[in-house]
């Protein structure tokens, strides 16, 4: 699926951003694109490592081999993971939604990051690697602490949604109702293949769409699409006489988030009474 824009095309100015940025039904969507530039891979990685050894032939119910090569594969990621902290590269998003205190965040991703950013309200559509669900019946557990259910016997596998089981629903019908009424939708390194997107597309037809990448920002709606670098951004706040906001030194993802965290705090400050 790819993402349609409006025919008439420009540039995207301060004002416009201002306007998305002060909705009162915002959305902030966090995908894998964070994760990858942090060293995490993309979690369809495991289509290529623990699927290609034995294609079609894991079952993690089992108990056995299926088991063993599923768990596995998730202590190697929470291990990758832990091996290096990588939770300061998402701290923009925090300070974002600091700012931004109406805006909700979800994220794509299953890896905990957001969280151990200090984010404990985001909404996590497919789980999380470092918490744990007895396939049996339900029950929470430590991931790290017992593989065993002590209610059922069941063995205990990580929380997400994979497998066929254990979907989200709650989560996604929440974040689906704050898309389908979503005055605006931050995107940052989104999967378009992963949800809410193929719903937003197919379900909410008015809200105006900000897609945050590398040093860039794009601004669409039904009617156009409007662009602008980061620098050019800067460059109109200093002609406008306003504040001046320096560009990011880094052309990645988070360097953009972390301009427009900046950019938000400097203009709430600029309307703040003297």
């Amino acid at each position: 699926m790819t993402i349609k824009h409006g025919k008439e095309t420009g540039v995207l100015n301060l004002s416009r951003l201002k306007q998305i940025l002060s909705s009162k039904r915002l959305v902030c969507l966090v995908g894998y694109g964070l994760s990858e530039e942090a060293g995490i891979p993309h979690f369809h990685d495991i289509l290529s490592g623990v699927w290609s050894s034995a294609p079609r032939n894991i079952d993690p119910f089992d108990h056995g081999y299926g088991c063993t090569t599923v768990v596995s594969w998730f202590d190697w990621r929470r291990q990758l993971i832990n091996k290096k902290d990588r939770s300061g590269y998402f701290q923009a998003i925090l300070e974002l939604k600091h700012s931004l205190k109406n805006m909700l965040v979800a994220t794509q991703t299953v890896d905990g990051q957001l969280r151990l950013a200090g984010l404990l309200d985001v909404r996590e559509l497919y789980g999380n690697i470092f918490k744990g669900r007895c396939c049996k019946c339900g029950n929470e557990g430590e991931i790290s602490e017992r593989i065993v259910c002590v209610a059922c016997g069941g063995r205990i596998l990580p929380d997400v949604s994979v497998f066929g089981w254990n979907q989200k629903t709650e989560t996604l019908q929440t974040v689906q109702s704050a898309v389908n009424a979503a005055e605006a939708i931050i995107l940052v390194g989104t999967d378009p293949s992963l949800a809410p997107l193929q719903e937003l597309y197919a379900t909410n037809h008015t809200c105006q769409i900000l897609e945050v990448v590398p040093n860039r920002f794009s601004l669409s709606d039904r009617s156009i699409l409007l662009k602008a670098t980061t620098s050019e951004l800067s460059d109109q706040k200093k002609m406008e006489h306003e504040i001046h906001v320096s560009p990011p030194g880094g052309h990645s993802i988070c360097d953009s988030v972390k301009f427009l965290s900046q950019l938000v705090k400097e203009m709430q400050q600029g309307e703040q009474p003297c």
